[in-house]
């Protein structure tokens, strides 16, 4: 055992659970089937697992079969044909895109940065507006798409309706979101009762 390689990892979407291939390579880039004291890998090899990626904007982190990524964890896989399937990977901030490394007796392999999506549209903020206002004075708003994990809905193209409980406030007409707008529009409101 040299190195250990990884498949390539498509984007994934905050939340979801991922699997991919991880090989164990030789100096060569063949695949091995042969520890770093050329024993045969066994069915219970002890890896460990680390990641780049930190934890949501609402703090979960991420994980590998439930367990803290972030700290590293440890389990056992079945080696003994040079390669397994990892399980249960599941990724949170869509801000980042990580990488995941796997060590065995000080080898180790990295995979490629991952795309993290934000997961499904979840809420949204409305933020900016002076408080106190003078009744009649235009301001602009800030509204701001976010999945359940707190990330920015980058990806946001659905619809919003600004409404107010002041029935004179002058207020923008239904947006849909475009691509460009990155989950973050501004708009001009009016809000006229005292």
């Amino acid at each position: 055992l040299d190195h250990f390689h990884w498949a390539t990892i498509t984007d994934q979407t905050a939340g979801s659970a991922f699997t991919v291939l991880v090989t164990a390579h030789d100096a060569y880039n063949n695949v091995t089937t042969l520890d770093t004291d050329l024993s045969s890998f066994t069915a219970t090899e002890s890896v460990t697992f680390s990641t780049t990626a930190t934890a949501a904007p609402d703090s979960t982190v991420p994980t590998y079969n439930a367990d803290d990524l972030t700290d590293g964890t440890t389990l056992n896989v079945n080696l003994t044909t040079g390669s397994f399937t990892t399980s249960n990977i599941i990724l949170y901030d869509a801000s980042e895109t990580p990488t995941i490394t796997i060590t065995h007796n000080t080898k180790t392999g990295e995979s490629g940065n991952i795309t993290v999506l934000p997961a499904v549209i979840d809420h949204f903020t409305v933020t900016g507006m002076d408080d106190p206002i003078m009744a009649g004075t235009q301001d602009s708003i800030t509204v701001t798409a976010f999945d359940e994990y707190d990330n920015v809905k980058t990806n946001y193209t659905g619809s919003v309706a600004i409404t107010s409980s002041d029935v004179q406030a002058t207020l923008p007409e239904n947006h849909a979101f475009e691509v460009g707008d990155l989950g973050i529009h501004n708009f001009n409101v009016t809000l006229k009762t005292v």
